[in-house]
């Protein structure tokens, strides 16, 4: 378990590893992010300890969290040191906001551009045509997009396994899709309609300059208002409540953005080194305006 503990006293730090059941592909990734945020506080002065989001039920000392952790278990146990005084980033809340049942709502309301989306329960039968979606307060009847592709996907955390987002482009497929999805015991799932365009994803940090946009395909590299991407994912992590996090956007062909996921405190892959000292400034930023560090 890796520590950095410099010769100065400080209050000490606490950085919570994601388990990997959360980072599909991502393992490595998703720790390079956490390390080199431990090494730039301990280059900075202050002592940090590393543990995985599992180990959060022995005692806590440190007064200022930085975390990973997407488990509800962790999140709950985070929600305790909140409210005992700890200063968490992100929040437990936000990074419950991030479940996909809970950020479309709350992105919505909010007036945030994105695909028409319909929750589905799949308890409430087996064929397509009997299940009920359920928008806000409202239970409806709702049907296959007569053209276009429809994507499928789990109605809580992003992605555990490949088939958590799945492509769908007729109804029959989709009926295959969603008893897959019955038969893993996921009975709510999120579909939303193809977006046409070219996706970007994004990375920043909020209270601080940092945000980096990337088209992952070059080939399909358009030009893109830059300042509309910022200000709908700073909208959205404004919404959700989160400090350090990424996303995915869809450009269209007409110019518009769409936010198509928002993601609590991603690995930052194409940009750690430059994302870093922003994050650790943030972190000290919500540590000071709480009282947990000294200015």
């Amino acid at each position: 378990m890796p520590s950095f503990r410099p010769a100065a006293t400080f209050p000490s730090c606490l950085g919570i590893r994601r388990h990997p059941r959360y980072s599909p592909g991502r393992v490595e990734a998703d720790t390079r992010i956490l390390l080199r945020t431990a090494e730039e506080l301990g280059r900075r002065g202050y002592t940090v300890e590393i543990r995985d989001e599992t180990e959060l039920d022995d005692d806590v000392p440190a007064r200022v969290i930085f975390t990973m952790a997407q488990s509800l278990r962790g999140i709950r146990r985070l929600r305790a040191l909140q409210r005992q005084g700890r200063v968490v980033v992100n929040s437990p809340e936000s990074i419950q906001n991030c479940r996909r049942n809970r950020m479309i709502p709350l992105l919505r309301a909010a007036g945030v551009p994105l695909p028409a989306s319909w929750f589905v329960d799949l308890r409430s039968g087996r064929g397509f045509d009997s299940v009920l979606a359920g928008d806000g307060a409202q239970t409806r009847q709702v049907g296959f997009p007569r053209a276009g592709r429809l994507w499928v996907k789990r109605g809580d955390v992003h992605a555990t396994d490949p088939s958590d987002v799945v492509a769908v482009d007729n109804e029959r497929d989709l009926e295959a899709v969603l008893e897959q999805f019955r038969r893993r015991g996921l009975y709510r799932v999120l579909l939303q309609a193809h977006v046409p365009g070219s996706l970007v994803k994004f990375y920043a940090v909020r209270g601080t300059p940092f945000f980096f946009e990337y088209f992952p395909d070059p080939q399909t590299l358009r030009p893109i208002d830059s300042a509309t991407l910022q200000y709908w994912a700073t909208r959205a992590a404004e919404v959700l409540g989160l400090d350090v996090y990424g996303g995915d956007a869809v450009v269209t062909p007409d110019g518009s953005v769409v936010i198509i996921d928002v993601n609590d405190w991603p690995s930052f892959e194409p940009c750690v080194e430059e994302a870093v000292p922003f994050i650790v400034d943030r972190i000290l930023q919500r540590a000071r305006a709480a009282g947990a560090i000294e200015l």
